[in-house]
């Protein structure tokens, strides 16, 4: 699904390449929940976190709380979290 679709994101680069992205995936009236995905470049940096912190930044300055929901399976999501 493209980015482009979606009306807030962030995104880390490791040179030309993409290598994080946060965005926006529900929004409601107080909150709105992140999701984050990264590539397999650039992992030792950690560019995951540093979507989050922006996407969370980003969401407290329109005055909402930034939420993030995932399985228990899925650690590196818990990681992140």
């Amino acid at each position: 699904m493209p980015l482009a679709r979606f009306e807030r994101g962030w995104a880390a680069f490791g040179g030309d390449e993409g290598v994080a992205v946060a965005r926006t995936r529900f929004t409601g009236s107080q909150y709105e929940e992140v999701v984050c995905t990264t590539g397999p470049g650039g992992r030792r940096e950690h560019p995951g976190p540093v979507c989050l912190r922006r996407a969370a930044a980003g969401i407290a300055a329109r005055g909402r709380t930034a939420t993030w929901s995932g399985s228990c399976e899925d650690r590196a999501g818990r990681l992140l979290a």
